[in-house]
């Protein structure tokens, strides 16, 4: 039993724990990335002991919506017949679609956050609560998490650039209109890469498909409408 009295964790099956090993993978490979960057884990402090703060959480879930480490296997399908609608190359997300995040958080939160820190609160809520509709804000069809994160880094990019012209001695009015580009070019951007990573993906080819099942449908009726 834990500290609080709480049991650990229940047993689980062969197929819930290659779902949790897959969870673990993404989160060694965020880890990396930000060991790389000379970063480590912020940690608040309970009476269990400590555990991730819940900002950095949300940072995990936001990486694991918008970045992909390995390639998804649709970037490797080509077309065997030359000529045709389907040998466009595919379009595929740079990110991870919205069920399969929703269901990782589900994960961390009753099993690996738990199983990696045991400080963390079985009965945490609140907790994954913010972080859950933070994380899946991303999926609001470019409202909500799009729109903050946009303006966030917009913001960010015309203080940088406002910085840069004062530097340069040059007048408030030049200050202020270099940032407004830059301000807008870097909301831009973000809304795009955000966009690019967590919309579904369509084809070509799936709209190929579409063509043909409306022609079978027209061929079908043909002998009832005689």
């Amino acid at each position: 039993a834990r500290g609080d009295e709480r049991p650990m964790l229940a047993p689980h099956g062969p197929a819930l724990s290659a779902h949790l090993r897959v969870v673990r993978l993404r989160l060694r490979e965020f880890l990396a990335t930000q060991a790389a960057a000379g970063k480590s884990v912020p940690m608040q402090r309970t009476a269990l002991g400590l555990h991730p703060t819940m900002r950095w959480t949300i940072r995990f879930g936001k990486w694991l919506a918008t970045t992909r480490i390995t390639a998804p296997r649709a970037s490797r399908w080509h077309a065997t017949e030359r000529g045709d609608a389907r040998e466009e190359e595919p379009t595929v997300r740079t990110g991870r679609g919205e069920n399969t995040v929703y269901v990782a958080l589900q994960h961390m939160k009753n099993h690996v956050w738990r199983e990696i820190w045991p400080a963390m609160p079985s009965d945490a809520r609140q907790y994954w609560r913010l972080v859950t509709k933070q994380v899946m804000s991303l999926y609001d069809g470019g409202g909500g998490g799009m729109k903050d994160a946009a303006g966030a880094a917009g913001r960010a990019a015309g203080r940088e650039a406002a910085r840069e012209r004062a530097s340069h001695g040059q007048s408030e009015a030049a200050q202020r209109a270099a940032s407004e580009r830059a301000s807008a070019e870097a909301s831009r951007r973000t809304m795009a890469e955000l966009r690019e990573a967590t919309t579904k993906p369509c084809t070509r080819q799936h709209l190929f498909q579409v063509g043909e099942y409306q022609m079978q449908d027209t061929q079908l009726m043909e002998p009832f409408d005689s």
